[in-house]
């Protein structure tokens, strides 16, 4: 589930993003590149989904609050 969500994020895909962190994706899970979702949402320039994890809190890896 969480890889999914990871994917759909960096993908830019904002209708799947919030589906599967409604069903338990970790917002916080590190994957490829070492990023987290919220990491790799930006490098598509996914601004929609960027400002999405942003209200559900999500933060980026290297985030030390």
């Amino acid at each position: 589930m969480s890889d999914a969500f990871w994917c759909a994020c960096h993908g830019g895909r904002l209708a799947t993003a919030p589906y599967l962190y409604g069903l338990g994706a970790d917002p916080g899970r590190v994957g490829y590149g070492d990023g987290t979702p919220l990491d790799v949402a930006g490098e598509p320039e996914a601004t929609e989904v960027v400002e999405w994890l942003s209200a559900v809190a999500a933060k980026p890896l290297d985030d030390s609050t």
